[in-house]
């Protein structure tokens, strides 16, 4: 054979290997199962897994139990090296990111205290910027780590509900969380998921369930992956879709956890599938537009959609974006099934028949308000009116909406009306601005006033914020609700725990301070000691400030200084002498 046959071959079987790679690729993800190591060396089960629905969200890894304590030693899963920490009163509270050499990246959160060496680095980076929350990216070479190795304490710290490990394995090209199942981790799973019961919505104005042209629930009874629909039939007209109320639940723990994997089928022809496997952190909020988020605003249930809305960008179907609704003519009848499968294969299934209600239902009379204007999803909407602008741009909605719009008196202390914007009921996938004008203030009385939302009539508030420009205030928010302007003048609220003038704290771990807020929220706090910044951590769940004796403060007679400062400049301070 020639030289430049030879060649040509070889270029041939070049592009054969890259093709076939990019197939594979395409055809399914491989995920390596044996090479990262379980982060605690307890049992592992369960409070939370990857994709489980939650507020605004999916959640991102697993939530690993801790015996209901704190302080479990927490090792690297693989060998690596810190590529970043983040301390934070909120979220994952103190979490540490290793990176390792396959692409991916291991994250811990909701911490205790890290390794000696690693706690040493943050702390003298906290001094440094004087401040406790602090985000950190060391040089690769700066804190290696072998696989096993001791990095941290598990805790409670952040957003967390109680003592666990939040654990994730993240692609560390694009910092996509993965499954992080789908690793192999040795959690024990052989309950098959649960199924509660489903939901049928008209997707139109003709169409109808039961007769009825609102979603219509039903219940569902079995068990042990077998379950069938109380009455086996639903009665339809026109275009219906569904959505599902299903839970998963792994051995050894009644915790309830999310699916992996739902599948509808009519006639045996798929006409829904997600799967999911890795969501971006830029997609998570689409959830919104994944559940029936009206249902669970208002009950509490989680039920997952089985069509997409025209704004849902999820990555996790794996049927047509336009499929899942189905039409139902005079006389059809359709064989429908469910097929709910959780990470390890366990499967549970739902039949039951969907039937024409052979007759063209009468149209429903739709009433609608001439203040109702329609918003499309795919355009910038805007409400200007009554001294208040309301800017929504394109694909902030999930779809069209008949936008509620009205004005009405001041209440409970706003300074300007209450402008109803739609209802909490609907969800946004980003922030819209809202602005109200307000003449006649005072410098002064501006930087007191703040934009706040209400969705109970003014009974109680949320504060949103707000810059002054001229008379208007402005604030971007991500809810719908009744918006106002109101004061805040009221400073925080200081509460020493166990410091008091001439204290003697000889043998104590640390000083321990409350502070709260009445309405804007505390937006600065710093903790001086013999005019020195000190390290105060904060617990944001309990309104606490720890300082931890660390060597920082020496023996003898001290003068501590704590300030708070809320969102409107509004500012507490206490004074007090102490002995250590």
């Amino acid at each position: 054979m020639s030289q430049s046959k030879s060649l040509f071959m070889r270029l041939i079987i070049f592009l054969f290997l890259i093709a076939f790679s990019l197939i594979s690729l395409a055809q399914g993800k491989h995920y390596p199962k044996d090479y990262f190591k379980a982060p605690m060396d307890i049992p592992l089960f369960m409070s939370g897994n990857y994709g489980e629905i939650r507020s605004n969200h999916f959640h991102g890894g697993v939530d690993l139990k801790t015996q209901g304590r704190e302080g479990i030693a927490i090792n690297a899963a693989a060998d690596g090296f810190v590529s970043r920490i983040k301390i934070s009163p909120f979220g994952y509270g103190k979490a540490i990111y290793v990176t390792h050499p396959n692409g991916y990246t291991t994250v811990y959160g909701h911490i205790q205290k890290f390794s000696e060496t690693i706690e040493a680095y943050i702390k003298k980076a906290q001094y440094q910027k004087e401040s406790f929350s602090i985000e950190l990216f060391p040089m690769s070479s700066e804190l290696k780590v072998k696989q096993g190795d001791l990095i941290a304490y598990s805790g409670n710290t952040g957003g967390s509900g109680g003592p666990h490990l939040h654990f994730e394995i993240r692609d560390s090209r694009t910092e996509t969380p993965l499954n992080v199942l789908l690793f192999g981790l040795d959690i024990k799973d052989e309950i098959k998921p649960i199924i509660k019961s489903i939901m049928a919505y008209p997707m139109d104005d003709t169409s109808t369930v039961n007769g009825k042209f609102t979603k219509q629930r039903f219940k569902v009874t079995g068990s042990n992956g077998n379950y069938t629909l109380v009455g086996n039939s639903i009665k339809g007209y026109g275009k219906i879709g569904f959505a599902i109320e299903t839970i998963d639940q792994a051995n050894g723990v009644s915790n309830r956890i999310g699916n992996f994997q739902i599948n509808l089928k009519a006639d045996d022809e798929l006409i829904y599938a997600h799967e999911i496997d890795e969501i971006p952190f830029n997609k998570s909020r689409f959830i919104n537009s994944y559940i029936d988020y009206e249902e669970k605003v208002k009950t509490g249930r989680r039920y997952e959609l089985s069509y997409v809305l025209p704004n849902n960008q999820l990555p996790i179907y794996k049927t047509p974006k336009t499929s899942g609704p189905i039409t139902l003519a005079k006389d059809g009848k359709k064989k429908m099934s469910y097929e709910i499968i959780d990470v390890y294969g366990n499967t549970s299934r739902l039949a039951f028949d969907l039937i024409s209600s052979n007759q063209e239902e009468a149209r429903q009379t739709i009433v609608k308000s001439k203040d109702n204007r329609l918003f499309k999803y795919n355009r910038r909407n805007v409400i200007l009116e009554d001294d208040i602008l309301v800017n929504i741009p394109p694909f902030f909605l999930y779809e069209d909406l008949e936008f509620e719009f009205s004005r009405g008196d001041a209440v409970n202390g706003c300074i300007s009306p209450l402008y109803n914007l739609h209802n909490k009921y609907t969800p946004l996938q980003s922030y819209m601005n809202v602005s109200i004008k307000l003449e006649g203030l005072s410098a002064y009385d501006k930087e007191k006033s703040l934009i706040v939302s209400t969705t109970n009539g003014g009974r109680s508030f949320s504060a949103e914020g707000g810059k002054w420009d001229n008379d208007k205030i402005s604030v971007r928010s991500r809810t719908f609700g009744s918006y106002c302007v109101k004061m805040d003048t009221t400073p925080p609220a200081i509460t020493p725990i166990n410091i008091f003038n001439g204290a003697n704290l000889n043998g104590k771990w640390s000083i321990m301070i409350k502070a709260t807020d009445n309405l804007s929220g505390i937006n600065f706090y710093r903790g001086e000691v013999d005019d020195k910044w000190i390290l105060f951590e904060y617990d944001y769940k309990k309104n606490l400030f720890f300082h931890y004796f660390d060597g920082t403060i020496t023996s003898g007679k001290h003068n501590l200084t704590f300030q708070v400062i809320d969102g409107n400049s509004n500012e507490s301070k206490l004074n007090v002498t102490f002995n250590k």
